[in-house]
């Protein structure tokens, strides 16, 4: 919930960025990999470009085994996105396999995998 409360008021992007562990990464649908410090500025330039954001987050499941915590998520959302001077209607549909580690701080993304 707190990414698409980041995405739907900005307040939030601290908080955001807080849930990822300092090792974590990401890989698209297109097998791209990033990295912790290239997720944190892409999140800042998609909190600057967007407004009107909302969505749906369905959990579909969720397993746990020696530790880490896998849970395969669907986002459905719209908004509107900056491009130029322009605010330009959007939406998106995307399924991901989130890995989450416990910690002294709670829970935090380890590795984030866009589905086809």
């Amino acid at each position: 919930k707190i990414w698409l409360d980041c995405m739907a008021s900005g307040k939030n992007l601290q908080a955001a960025i807080d849930t990822l562990d300092a090792s974590y990464y990401q890989v698209d649908a297109n097998g791209v990999v990033t990295n912790r410090a290239n997720s944190v500025a892409m999140m800042k330039g998609m909190n600057s470009s967007m407004r009107n954001a909302k969505g749906k987050i369905t959990i579909e499941r969720i397993s746990e085994s020696k530790g880490e915590i896998c849970a395969w998520v669907k986002f459905v959302g719209q908004g509107e996105m900056k491009q130029g001077n322009k605010w330009v209607p959007f939406q998106f549909n995307t399924s991901v396999v989130e890995s989450l580690k416990r910690t002294s701080a709670g829970l935090k993304f380890i590795y984030s995998q866009h589905l086809p």
